[in-house]
């Protein structure tokens, strides 16, 4: 079983265990095997993807789309995300991968419910961006590049937001 950091943000989708694991045998105070767990979770990740997939008719032409609708609902775009769009769409993980580490908003770990982009350019710089960082994690309660504890804010530093003239500029979602 992968790590924590890679398991897709679902808490607020979570079910009881006898409602999507197999269980063959209850023994009272025994958690179900880690795999049987981790194979629902693909599952149900498989299962957003298909539907935002459909959304589209599988057109490989809107896989930016797909990208974004899936990161919507599942707070980030896992490795297993990725394999389920790609085959969904039929074309090559590597594709899939490609779009998603090219473009900075697409993100392969949770991102937060409401994602917080700092636009830290050289003009924000110089404009006190680094000052704004400060009072974010001071508020939030975590550091940029991180997620609060409760998935709700992330802070991402970003390289242009198109707003130079307004620095220090920020966008949330």
């Amino acid at each position: 079983m992968p790590n924590d950091d890679e398991l897709p943000m679902i808490l607020d989708r979570v079910y009881p265990c006898h409602e999507i694991v197999k269980i063959d045998y209850f023994i009272p105070g025994c958690p179900p095997r880690a795999d049987l767990i981790w194979e629902a979770l693909v599952a149900l990740v498989t299962e957003v993807v298909k539907k935002v997939a459909n959304n589209y008719q599988k057109d490989p032409t809107k896989m930016l789309d797909v990208i974004r609708d899936t990161q919507a609902e599942l707070g980030q775009v896992s490795d297993e995300a990725i394999k389920a769009i790609a085959k969904e769409m039929n074309v090559s993980t590597v594709d899939v991968e490609g779009v998603v580490t090219f473009y900075h908003f697409f993100s392969k770990k949770p991102v937060g419910k409401y994602a917080v982009y700092l636009n830290n350019s050289a003009v924000s710089v110089m404009k006190g961006c680094y000052q704004i960082a400060k009072v974010f994690e001071q508020e939030v309660g975590c550091k940029f590049g991180e997620v609060s504890a409760d998935g709700k804010i992330g802070l991402h530093y970003t390289s242009d937001i198109g707003m130079n003239d307004q620095e220090p500029a920020a966008i949330i979602n």
